[in-house]
């Protein structure tokens, strides 16, 4: 019996009609897979929602069933047919809004990758071709189970967009038998094209399969493959379904679709490439010889996917990885990965779907993707750009330029390297003081900074220390031509000199030490207000505090440093000394001095960049930091 579904006799949408009916819609679900994606967000889970749950958003009531005699039938529409019912409204949506492809582009949606969105600007400025990237993986998820829709598997799809030419090939070795053979045929003449190479790569790999054992099990759709460019939209025809487990030759049907529509391809990412390169060689031959493939295969770039090269060794990862690649800007190539992701719970209720529904239905879920992907493109590139802008300006340029006005002040030159005579009188003192610790420990500075922090007295306590500073110390003796086991002595031009260099030399040190200290401060100053109350609050008051006695211990240090070896007494640390300190006004750059005053160092900026490494951690702060609290 014929059977017209007719919900409504007015403002309704013919669909195409079937072997048993012809069905009829109401017009605003035309409009159902537009709403869905705008007003859900079109994530996959939406879409398996929508479908699950047809019944819910249709009102059947009302619905009737025309007879051939003329009779009419009340009746619901079960959950299947409104499921038809969608579908059939996709398809009349697509017709209608279907983007005109230029050239058979595979990438037509994608406003970068594709050929003809990039010919001109609006205002006639040419825009420079893009570097065209392409990733492929298989996903086992999207399957199907062969005994679903059994009656109806002499229906056959009504759409071709995704899973177009490549795919209906690979359906067709499949059913004739040849799937096999073609597989075995392409392994041969990749075996010829790789002669004499042998890959770096000796991981095991499940996905590696150069031969095809074709049989029928439970699911006739064992997973897809897919193309994706690098802003994650599927290839148009660059999907197809796997009839048998993951195999070398859908990669070979899929990418010579690929490479005829784009020849100006550069980079193809394949999570088992070490394995297929001499595959994909004879594929380039192939086409290079049939002159739509201009360029050798040396010309592409023939990679793993940055995380997928981790499970390969280290040989294998230096000439395939993304990682190591010289022109991909360390590319992840992973993008394929967020595609499945998107589209994997849709296959929960697709494996139970006719083989008609299948193809359509994912060809419908491919595209919706992409148009919901073409309205996010320019909030997505505005909000990449707005990110680029802010990572500038807290590790980049900006972030140089904030920290230079504070370098600049400071007159403070890194400590240059000590002579061997300074050296040497940094041992003697280190010797002197583990020798006196008891009597003499107030004769020399607590602190030097290559210590490490460490108290000079108990740096050295063991007669393994000990040893390493008198063989030191025999070193220096014989570059300064000193007669074995004689020294320099304390009243001596020699060894004052050497004294004087190594005090300023630590002087600068802790001066740059400060320095750093006292930005830091003011850095954590500056974020105060982000943590007012709160445990981290209290976490930053404690921080303060202890940097802020972290200074005034090395300006202790710098006064005990600057006091040695002369006559004048050491300078006490104030509370005053310490709050200029932490203003920037450091005693190092009062215009009046002594003899242990630092000597000027450059004040220019190339001085500034080359030391800004030593607290370019701390650098994110800009030029109106208020730097007292």
């Amino acid at each position: 019996m014929r059977v017209t579904v007719h919900p409504y006799a007015v403002d309704c949408v013919p669909t195409t009609a079937t072997e048993h009916c012809q069905t009829w819609i109401r017009r605003s679900v035309v409009h159902f897979f537009r709403d869905l994606h705008k007003n859900n967000g079109l994530s996959a889970n939406a879409f398996v929602h929508a479908l699950s749950n047809s019944d819910r958003r249709f009102d059947p009531q009302g619905s009737t069933f025309t007879a051939d005699d003329g009779s009419l039938i009340s009746c619901t529409l079960k959950p299947a047919q409104l499921i038809t019912a969608d579908l059939e409204a996709w398809k009349v949506e697509h017709k209608a809004h279907e983007m005109k492809l230029v050239g058979q582009d595979p990438f037509a949606y994608c406003p970068t990758c594709s050929k003809s969105n990039r010919e001109a600007l609006t205002d006639g400025t040419p825009v420079p071709p893009v570097r065209l990237s392409v990733m492929t993986d298989a996903m086992n998820a999207a399957d199907r189970f062969a005994a679903a829709g059994r009656r109806q598997n002499g229906i056959k799809p009504t759409t071709s967009l995704f899973l177009g030419e490549a795919a209906q090939q690979i359906m067709d070795e499949t059913e004739s038998g040849a799937l096999a053979k073609n597989a075995e045929r392409g392994a041969k003449a990749a075996a010829a094209a790789a002669a004499g190479e042998e890959g770096p790569c000796t991981t095991a790999l499940h996905c590696n399969r150069e031969s095809i054992k074709q049989k029928r099990g439970e699911m006739d759709i064992v997973g897809t493959v897919a193309i994706v460019c690098p802003h994650i939209f599927p290839g148009l025809g660059c999907c197809i379904p796997m009839t048998t487990p993951e195999n070398h030759h859908y990669y070979d049907v899929l990418l010579e679709y690929l490479l005829r529509t784009r020849p100006d391809t550069k980079d193809v990412y394949l999570d088992l490439m070490c394995r297929y390169r001499g595959r994909f060689k004879a594929l380039i031959d192939k086409l290079s010889k049939e002159d739509i493939f201009p360029i050798s295969a040396d010309d592409i770039n023939m990679l793993l996917p940055m995380m997928h090269a981790f499970d390969h060794n280290h040989a294998c990862q230096l000439v395939y990885s993304a990682l190591y690649a010289a022109g991909v800007g360390r590319r992840v190539g992973e993008q394929t990965e967020v595609l499945w992701s998107e589209i994997k719970p849709f296959f929960k209720i697709a494996r139970y779907m006719t083989r008609a529904h299948w193809w359509d239905n994912y060809n419908c879920l491919l595209w919706l993707l992409s148009l919901r992907k073409q309205e996010r493109f320019p909030a997505m590139l505005a909000d990449r750009i707005a990110r680029i802008d802010t990572k500038v300006a807290t590790h980049g340029v900006k972030d140089l330029e904030a920290a230079l006005p504070f370098l600049d002040s400071s007159t403070t030159a890194p400590a240059a390297a000590l002579s061997v005579g300074a050296k040497y009188v940094e041992v003697l003192l280190k010797l002197r003081s583990l020798d006196n610790m008891d009597e003499d420990k107030g004769m020399y500075p607590l602190l030097m900074p290559r210590n490490t922090d460490i108290h000079a007295h108990g740096a050295v306590t063991d007669d393994t220390k000990k040893q390493r500073l008198k063989r030191l110390k025999a070193t220096y003796q014989a570059q300064l031509g000193l007669p074995l086991g004689t020294d320099w002595a304390v009243d001596s031009q020699e060894y004052r000199v050497a004294l004087q260099e190594l005090s300023k030399h630590f002087m600068q040190e802790y001066a740059l030490l400060v320095e750093n200290q006292v930005f830091k401060r003011a850095v954590l100053i500056k974020n105060m207000p982000r943590v007012e109350s709160g445990h981290n609050a209290k976490k930053a008051n404690v921080r303060l505090t202890s940097m802020g006695k972290n200074i005034g211990e090395l300006l202790k240090f710098y006064f005990t440093w600057e006091a040695y070896g002369t006559d004048t007494p050491r300078t006490t640390l104030t509370a005053q000394r310490l709050e200029d300190a932490f203003n920037r006004n450091f005693p190092w750059n009062r215009p009046e001095g002594d003899g242990g005053t630092l000597p000027a160092g450059a004040n220019g900026s190339e001085s500034a960049q080359r030391h800004f490494a030593l607290r370019y951690h701390a650098a994110k702060i800009n030029c109106s930091v208020q730097w007292k609290r």
